[in-house]
C-alpha cells in the first residue's frame, strides 16, 4: 500500500494530520480521497513509480555514403 507524506496540516471527521506525518489511504475518512487531498494540497504526490532501465534514445550514428567511394 503506498505511503504519503502530510505536506499541510489537515482534519477528517475523526482524526487530526499534522505536517510531516506518513499516512496510507486507509487512515483517510470522510468523502474526500487520496487524489481529492493530493490536489488540496493536503499531502504529497507519490513520486513516480520506477519502471526499471531507462531505454537510451539517442540515435545511432549514421553509416550512409561517408565510407563509400564517390562514384
Amino acid at each position: 500500500m503506498s505511503e504519503y507524506t502530510v505536506i499541510a496540516a489537515f482534519n477528517t471527521p475523526l482524526r487530526r494530520f499534522a505536517a510531516g506525518q506518513t499516512i496510507t489511504a486507509d487512515d483517510l475518512d470522510g468523502l474526500l480521497t487520496v487524489e481529492d487531498h493530493i490536489r488540496l494540497g493536503h499531502i504529497a504526490a507519490p513520486p513516480p513509480a520506477k519502471t526499471g532501465k531507462v531505454k537510451d534514445t539517442t540515435p545511432a550514428p549514421a553509416t550512409d555514403q561517408t565510407d563509400t567511394p564517390a562514384g
